[in-house]
């Protein structure tokens, strides 16, 4: 076994020593040097990282940046929701999209004020199959009664049903915001929200 004994009046030199090890100057400048051209390599890196960061932030900020996304989310948002069942509120009830409407219809007190002239039917745009029946039985009205426990009975489709639960529960509830605004005298089908 080898063993190093340092011997010195000075207690620094001493920690020093026993802990890093003796290194001279020559040793300690190299070391220096080193850092000093890793630094300066790096440094120009790290300048161009954060100014990248920087323009990436202020990007993100910019109000016309923001309004310009904000436009093109509502335009995909209004196409998307032509194809969808999607819950309405008393602001949102006067403008559904397309396949909303459809249902909306379906309730049979709104389609007969629909067909008696007594509201506006979203100005005639949304598919209205099946005029021939009355409201009760038609599909629209029975898709979204399906499994729909009654006063009277409970009805079951035995076809396969293109609304799930959740939709047919959505639907219900833009059903009860149509009972709403007719029982205050608003025309819940009307584009200008005209009384009925």
């Amino acid at each position: 076994m080898r063993v190093n004994v340092i011997r010195s009046d000075n207690p620094d030199m001493v920690m020093k020593m026993s802990l890093n090890g003796f290194q001279d100057n020559n040793t300690l400048n190299y070391f220096k040097d080193n850092y000093n051209n890793f630094m300066s390599r790096v440094g120009g890196h790290a300048d161009a990282f954060v100014n990248s960061v920087k323009n990436v932030y202020n990007y993100i900020t910019n109000t016309s940046v923001i309004e310009s996304a904000k436009r093109v989310l509502t335009r995909a948002d209004s196409a998307l929701n032509d194809r969808l069942i999607y819950p309405v509120n008393h602001e949102t009830i006067h403008r559904p999209g397309l396949l909303m409407r459809r249902y909306v219809m379906a309730q049979p007190v709104i389609y007969e004020k629909y067909n008696n002239n007594l509201c506006s039917g979203y100005g005639d745009e949304w598919e209205n199959n099946e005029q021939e029946f009355i409201p009760k039985w038609r599909d629209d009205y029975l898709h979204v009664m399906d499994g729909v426990v009654g006063d009277e009975s409970t009805l079951f489709l035995t076809e396969e049903n293109p609304l799930s639960a959740r939709e047919r529960v959505i639907i219900h509830d833009a059903w009860d915001t149509l009972t709403t605004a007719i029982a205050c005298g608003v025309d819940p089908t009307d584009f200008e929200k005209g009384e009925i």
